[in-house]
């Protein structure tokens, strides 16, 4: 008895409560258990633009401070990615640097805290809910009691219809007798809520990619924001509104998006608080805006204003290719429906929609009229059952709210569309989803229930329908989250299901090519994987005819390939499109125009890599090696030598030194530069090669016959040195018969 007096609470009370716990704990559990094999994972997609190709990341824990300073993707090494300076979320960048410090280039950490996160998120979701159930279905909450017994609720999900006084009359409705209160759950409902969230597999995009750590992170501190407003609504202590700015502001420095959620604070007021005055809606709610102006400011003097003055391409977001307002609403209508589409029937997955995967529409197009109307139909019962407070329309508030943002109606952002951005607007729809199964599904007495097991056995058709649903969602997760492997077993899956993606044709094709076809060392394989990747780059200049970066792949490819036509006219048009600024595509270039003998535009190519990075030693050597074919010896001297200025081991320069020498008849002079080259490299089978050549001329034979055997032992493949090798062994023969 006095352990129950010293803590405020009963025996019964403390058992419900430590329920409570246990089932926030399981909740947990399953969203980490969900994604346990992402642990196996490497980095995918965007991971290098702000992990393990970004230079304050890989910095480790002493780029913090320019972390902190500086816009999303400043880090970024990656050309293709054009900086988006409107974007400011230091702090998922901080712990990716601060993980590297720990492991460096290791993706499991990574993934591993993505995993716990997400975790996390399931647990405090479940107590937040818990809470917010247990404000509004309390033992002082005031509802009208006939409608409560009308409705026949049991689970606090129909019914409630709260008495609101007129102008100068004190409230009408009565309080909710105690037995009825014991029936309303704080538990069922929002463990179905957290277990459809937990689940869903929209959400693998977020948690899977190690970048998407700025969606779970600003969810989570929205849900820590949410669960003190509602221990303010329950206490008003006065530590909890500055604690829910915090997490606000936490939210914020994750994701921008989060500022929406400012808005959904006057209805949690609203559709919760038993004790609702004007006072209980403002006051959490300048909480949550003084984070977001606090925010805003930090903002806008890092990144110099808040805009942007780059446009929008087509590639990234189609609406801008709309000919008129209509159909850019329409389309953005569309695409609200395919996210409604996706949150019933998440199947068909992928982590790119853009250019031409979804078409531009009219409002005639019934794949825009039906959203239109559903979402009509939505708004329409949103302010009909708005004053007698229904937790479906706060559902459908949040979930508008929450994906106004992102939805390309209000203003164009950089993405036509992405399951990332349904990560916050889900809980929406699960929030609806889980309180509509509750009102159709008839469920058990819960009165001191205070074990999961009673619990489930008092609402057993409930509990099995739930976990039914989730186990559908758990599967389809489990199978997402190995197309995540890596970029390549990605790409390869989501075009299946996004054929017409201009960027997963890209992607597909790059990827092959990057960490397939340039490090193949067998001819057969790689000429097969450079068929599939000019296939896949060949479709996606088709679809997005300006997409510079396929038509620079491609343009290596076909050079690979040994068709310099092509590599020159694919490499010519990528620089039509975007000025590169990159020595590879330089280097590329000047190489097609090598094959092609066009000495002059091969050089000024590799003159333009050179100035781009001056420490490229091949860009001087092939300067050196085209002013060679055209007889130019003396500035093929002066290259070679300024590529052993930038690299002294450089056994390349080392081998055409030997060779410009050669040309001009200083043989023994080009002996020493091959001998050098293979101390640099003692498998340089084209030094040994040559240098065997040179010793036959002079008719040492027996030099050059050791020199040819050591090309063919470091290169079997290398026939001009086996041809070489019999050539100078039937002559030592002669010789030895002849003695």
């Amino acid at each position: 008895m006095g352990s129950a007096a010293s803590t405020g609470f009963t025996p019964a009370e403390r058992r419900l409560i430590s329920l409570r716990y246990r089932i926030a704990l399981i909740l947990g559990f399953i969203g980490f258990l969900l994604y346990a094999n992402t642990l196996r994972n490497g980095y995918a997609v965007d991971d290098s633009t702000v992990v393990s190709n970004n230079t304050f990341t890989t910095q480790g824990i002493k780029a913090i401070p320019a972390i902190f300073t500086s816009s999303y993707r400043a880090g970024d090494n990656d050309p293709s990615k054009q900086e988006r300076v409107t974007l400011y979320r230091p702090l998922s960048v901080a712990m990716f640097a601060a993980e590297w410090q720990i492991a460096p280039g290791n993706p499991h950490l990574g993934h591993l805290v993505n995993t716990i996160l997400y975790g996390l998120t399931g647990f405090l979701l479940f107590l937040t809910l818990s809470s917010l159930w247990n404000l509004r279905f309390s033992e002082t909450t005031q509802v009208s009691l006939e409608s409560f017994h009308k409705a026949g609720s049991k689970n606090g999900v129909r019914g409630e219809t709260f008495s609101l006084p007129r102008r100068g009359e004190k409230p009408r409705a009565r309080l909710l007798p105690t037995e009825n209160l014991l029936k309303i759950p704080g538990i069922m409902i929002p463990g179905i809520i957290t277990l459809f969230f937990i689940t869903h597999p929209i959400h693998t995009e977020v948690v899977a990619n190690i970048k998407g750590r700025d969606e779970i992170l600003s969810l989570l501190f929205v849900i820590a924001a949410f669960k003190c407003i509602a221990s303010w609504f329950n206490s008003e202590s006065r530590v909890l509104l500055p604690a829910a700015g915090g997490f606000f502001f936490l939210a914020l420095l994750s994701k921008e998006s989060a500022i929406t959620c400012v808005a959904v604070i006057p209805f949690l007021a609203w559709f919760f608080d038993r004790r609702l005055s004007l006072r209980k809606a403002i006051a959490p709610t300048a909480a949550a805006g003084a984070a977001a102006a606090l925010y805003l400011v930090i903002r806008r003097i890092v990144l110099h204003g808040f805009m942007s003055s780059s446009a929008i391409l087509p590639l990234n977001n189609s609406l801008v290719t709309a000919p008129d307002a209509v159909s850019r609403f329409a389309t953005a209508i569309m695409i609200l429906g395919r996210y409604m589409l996706l949150l019933l029937f998440p199947y068909k997955l992928s982590f790119d929609y853009s250019y031409q995967q979804i078409p531009i529409v009219g409002l005639a197009d019934l794949r825009a009229l039906v959203p239109l109307l559903i979402l009509g139909g939505v708004i329409v019962y949103a302010i009909l059952r708005f004053r007698s407070k229904d937790l479906i329309v706060f559902a459908a508030i949040f979930f508008l709210i929450t994906v106004s943002i992102v939805s390309n109606i209000v203003f164009l952002i950089e993405s036509v569309m992405s399951e990332r951005f349904l990560y916050m607007p889900s809980l929406g729809f699960c929030i609806a989803a889980g309180i509509l199964l509750g009102r159709v599904v008839p469920s058990g007495d819960q009165k001191n229930v205070t074990s999961f097991r009673k619990l489930a056995a008092e609402n057993l058709l409930l509990f099995t329908i739930a976990v039914a649903v989730a186990g559908l969602y758990s599967i389809r997760t489990i199978v997402r989250t190995f197309d995540w492997k890596d970029d390549v077993t990605l790409s390869t899956k989501d075009l299946l299901t996004c054929p017409n993606s201009a960027r997963i044709q890209y992607a597909y094709g790059s990827y092959i090519l990057v960490g397939g076809a340039l490090k193949e060392t067998d001819p057969v394989r790689k000429s097969r994987l450079l068929d599939d990747v000019i296939e896949h780059l060949e479709r996606a200049v088709a679809l997005y005819p300006e997409f510079s970066r396929a038509y620079y792949h491609l343009g290596v490819a076909y050079k690979e390939k040994g068709d310099f036509d092509k590599a020159v006219f694919n490499l010519e048009q990528a620089r039509k499109y975007n000025n590169f600024d990159e020595a590879d595509f330089f280097m590329a270039l000047g190489l097609s125009y090598a094959g092609l003998k066009q000495y002059d535009k091969a050089i000024d190519n590799f003159k333009k890599a050179a100035s781009i990075s001056p420490k490229l030693a091949p860009a001087y050597i092939n300067i050196a090696i085209n002013s060679n074919a055209m007889g130019n010896y003396p500035a093929s001297i002066e290259y070679l030598n300024q590529a052993l200025q930038a690299d002294g081991s450089s056994w390349e320069a080392c081998f055409n030194m030997g060779n410009t020498l050669t040309h001009q008849g200083r043989t023994d002079e080009a002996i020493e530069w091959y001998k050098k080259a293979i101390s640099l490299n003692s498998r340089y089978a084209d030094a040994y090669n040559n240098l065997g050549i040179i010793y036959a001329t002079k008719k040492d034979y027996r030099n050059a016959y050791e020199c040819f055997k050591a090309a063919v032992a470091a290169d079997p493949r290398q026939l001009q040195a086996q041809g070489n090798l019999n050539q100078v062994t039937a002559l030592l023969n002669g010789t030895l018969k002849s003695q």
